[in-house]
């Protein structure tokens, strides 16, 4: 009697079935889409931190002008202004390097699981804002 190596006690043993093809590539392009997102992550943290650098420089640049010009109040604000804007950037920049969006999409999900009548009545609220814009 000729016996198969894919067969065992007369049942098929394949893992090559067209099911297991289809969840390996879909595995495949998830990986290549969390990578993606990855580096997209970083690269946006990078561009917030610069773009904090800049808006730093600028204001404080803007602030000296702005005081010979006016009274110092307003250039006061302008630094001040300038200095928010940054930080905020900064902490924008940091969080996306601390979080991982695949997390973040897990917790919006179990938070929309626990609470779907809060859910519910913010998308709604959401949709009517949005309606009345128009």
């Amino acid at each position: 009697m000729e016996t198969d190596a894919t067969t065992m006690n007369g049942s098929a043993a394949r893992s090559d079935t067209p099911s297991d093809t289809v969840s390996s590539k879909l595995s495949d392009a998830m990986d290549t889409a969390r990578a993606k997102t990855g580096s997209m992550q970083a690269g946006l943290a990078d561009l917030l931190d610069s773009s904090a650098q800049v808006i730093r420089s600028r204001g404080v640049a803007a602030s000296d002008a702005a005081g010979t010009t006016v009274g110092d109040g307003a250039a006061e604000r302008l630094a001040q202004s300038g200095e928010t804007t940054a930080a905020v950037l900064e902490r924008g920049a940091m969080w996306l390097r601390e979080n991982n969006l695949s997390d973040v999409e897990a917790r919006v999900t179990s938070h929309l699981k626990k609470n779907p009548t809060q859910t519910l009545l913010i998308a709604a609220g959401i949709g009517f804002l949005l309606s009345r814009r128009r």
